[in-house]
């Protein structure tokens, strides 16, 4: 969508029953976050106990830093959906009538060391977002979900309330902002998308709590959103299974008996986009990981330029260049590929002897697949242009 468009949605979604809904969430979630920051001031913040901080310990836990921020202010981003102690680094366990923790964790072994330094940790974060120091904030050890929320709770006027990195750049990408994804930080970009809200008409009287909650709605991109949410993070992957050297050949389609209504075509391309986006992360993260010898040289081009024909520049085991586009599917038959290429891929595809194009079988799925093709392999496929291109001149007509 252009700016013009994200802007009349937006415009709509400020004049339904569901942002006055919205609204009447974010109020209340207003009077929950003041109450926090009157309780945890930076310098009560400096000093607090470890019971000030943990989920779990005793009736009064859900007035606890974690707790409030994990699930009071949920409305605020959400940042449930991931274990604990990754999250906290230390929190109470009332199996276990203690505190758990990691013995060797990056903040220390012992109860104690652990949470004075997470606590310092929060201190130095708040003191960072105080002074727009960027660099500190990418810096600081604490879990990524957890600072993005401490930071936009303290700092709503210039934060945006997204905590999921796929969905930053998920968002920089559909707002059509320049930006560098892979080597840009996320408090750096949450602030571009920020900047994009209030260089806008529609949004910029509007707060970040709200354009956030536009973002996901169905006047935004919660189609989009949604596909995203499904997807497993390559690191997450319980396996990736690697299908090279076979050839592909044309398959019967039969007839189809579905109803002739005509295809929503926004729909699937909005769809398409998402998913795309989603595989691109997936194929750079496998990249960089089977050759971290050569990780620096391993870059996503298709967001600085999609006129060369492929997505992603790599390196074979041999360090050689090589050129991957990335096809998506998000369930998938590995004995059934279907997609499409532009002229421009097709043209690569059989001029370019480094062209690779790797099809992510399954993309939402904890057993994954990528299927490698080259010109070679696809030797016994037809190719069929479905699409044509009109450039003409208009002339008034007397």
């Amino acid at each position: 969508m252009t700016k013009y468009e994200i802007e009349q949605y937006g415009a709509s979604y400020f004049a339904s029953d569901a942002y006055k809904e919205q609204k009447k969430i974010n109020a209340d979630q207003m009077r929950i976050r003041d109450a926090f920051l009157k309780r945890f001031t930076p310098a009560f913040v400096a000093q607090m106990d470890i019971d000030d901080y943990v989920e779990g310990k005793n009736a009064t836990y859900k007035d606890s830093f974690c707790y409030i921020l994990e699930f009071r202010l949920e409305s605020m981003g959400m940042i449930r959906g991931s274990y604990v102690l990754p999250k906290f680094a230390i929190t109470y366990s009332e199996d276990k009538g203690d505190y758990d923790f990691y013995p060797n964790s990056k903040f220390g072994k012992d109860k104690d060391t652990i949470f004075a330094n997470v606590r310092q940790e929060i201190v130095n974060l708040i003191d960072a977002g105080k002074r727009d120091d960027y660099a500190a904030l990418e810096s600081n050890r604490l879990s990524p979900m957890f600072k993005g929320k401490i930071y936009y709770v303290y700092y709503p006027e210039k934060a945006l309330p997204v905590y999921s990195e796929s969905h930053v750049d998920f968002f920089i990408r559909a707002l059509g902002i320049p930006c560098d994804i892979d080597n840009t930080g996320a408090f750096e970009k949450r602030r571009l998308i920020v900047e994009w809200k209030n260089s806008s008409d529609v949004f910029k009287d509007h707060t970040t709590l709200e354009f956030m909650c536009f973002l996901y709605s169905s006047y935004g991109f919660k189609r989009e959103t949604d596909i995203l949410k499904e997807h497993q993070d390559p690191s997450q992957a319980d396996s990736i299974e690697i299908i090279q050297g076979r050839d592909v050949i044309d398959r019967v389609v039969k007839p189809s008996t579905a109803s002739h209504r005509k295809p929503n075509y926004e729909e699937i391309n909005r769809k398409k986009t998402a998913a795309g986006a989603a595989g691109e992360d997936f194929v750079l993260e496998y990249e960089k990981k089977q050759h971290k010898k050569y990780k620096k040289q391993i870059v996503r081009v298709s967001l600085v330029d999609d006129s060369l024909g492929y997505d992603i520049r790599s390196v074979d085991d041999n360090g050689n260049e090589t050129h991957i586009e990335v096809k998506t599917c998000t369930q998938g038959d590995v004995n059934k590929v279907d997609f499409y290429l532009t002229s421009n891929e097709y043209e690569k595809l059989q001029s370019d002897p480094a062209y690779r194009i790797y099809y992510v079988c399954g993309l939402n799925r904890k057993n994954k697949k990528i299927i490698i093709l080259t010109q070679a392999n696809l030797g016994q496929v037809t190719f069929e242009p479905i699409a044509y291109k009109i450039t003409a001149k208009v002339e008034k007509t007397e």
